[in-house]
């Protein structure tokens, strides 16, 4: 038979449990509380800020790619998709008056290319010259610049690859002002700089 002290013991022991059960509670919630306040309103939030900017960037126009240069870092894939050549070197847009081609300033590409193979052979140098802009289109963060260019190579003799290509039909796309790819007609570079275009970097305005 239990005695007094026994029922006042348990009753006090399932008190106890009680207001450490509501104190466990009532932190798990404070701490889902603060969790939710913290995801919505937090003032240091800088992937949901830059999120926020990337819709609401203004859309590239002509004086956003006047005067650009960068650098080229490129490796060329050739038919059988397998990489074939590191291509390396620098780039430039220069705006040389108002010479103007529908609502396009004369815009100049200008690019000293280096080219080896990937096992470190063949090392030769391109440049391209004379651009000459045929048409200009943009689409949001996105420009597209076509025209021709002369093709110059030097160093290393390249088998079927000329000296100078005169005309050389060339693509020309820049993307949110950061990366440049310039695609070189290949059927009169014979094929020289695979099936994809050279890839490179946006730096700065050449007038910086």
């Amino acid at each position: 038979m239990l005695s007094n002290s026994t029922y006042i013991f348990d009753g006090f022991k399932d008190v106890v449990l009680n207001i450490l059960s509501l104190v466990v509670l009532a932190l798990g919630m404070s701490l889902l509380l603060a969790a939710i306040f913290g995801t919505f309103n937090h003032e240091y939030d800088y992937t949901r800020r830059l999120i926020g900017e990337s819709f609401e960037q203004a859309p590239v126009g002509l004086s956003d790619v006047k005067n650009l240069k960068g650098n080229i870092i490129s490796v060329q894939i050739d038919k059988f998709s397998s990489p074939s050549w590191i291509l390396s070197g620098k780039w430039r847009i220069d705006d040389f008056g108002e010479n103007k081609i529908g609502n396009a300033s004369n815009l100049k590409l200008s690019a000293n290319i280096t080219m080896v193979r990937t096992n470190g052979t063949g090392e030769h140098k391109h440049r391209l010259i004379d651009f000459r802009l045929t048409n200009i289109a943009f689409s949001n963060r996105l420009a597209i610049l076509n025209g021709t260019a002369s093709l110059m190579t030097s160093g290393n003799e390249q088998p079927g690859q000329p000296a100078l290509i005169m005309k050389v039909p060339i693509s020309i796309k820049i993307e949110n002002l950061r990366t440049i790819s310039i695609g070189i007609d290949k059927k009169i570079s014979n094929y020289h700089f695979g099936i994809s275009p050279i890839f490179g970097s946006v730096t700065s305005r050449s007038s910086d």
